[in-house]
């Protein structure tokens, strides 16, 4: 929920992020999951560059097995 842009999903479902639990029953997940498996944003190719460079740290235009390791 967290990592999607569009705020009205978010503020559909804020009842559970005030409640304070850090958790969620399985029948509260599923409308929330099914939900983001409706999500049509992907994000442009300019998204996903900026993010990938954020990995590249040597600036060489890809990421090294070490680089993937070190964010995973």
């Amino acid at each position: 929920i967290c990592r999607t842009k569009d705020d009205s999903m978010i503020n559909n479902h804020r009842h559970f992020l005030s409640t304070g639990d850090k958790s969620l029953k399985f029948e509260e997940f599923i409308p929330l999951y099914k939900e983001l498996l409706d999500e049509k944003d992907t994000g442009t190719f300019a998204d996903f560059m900026e993010a990938f460079k954020t990995f590249d740290r040597e600036g060489q235009g890809f990421i090294s097995g070490a680089e993937l390791r070190h964010v995973l």
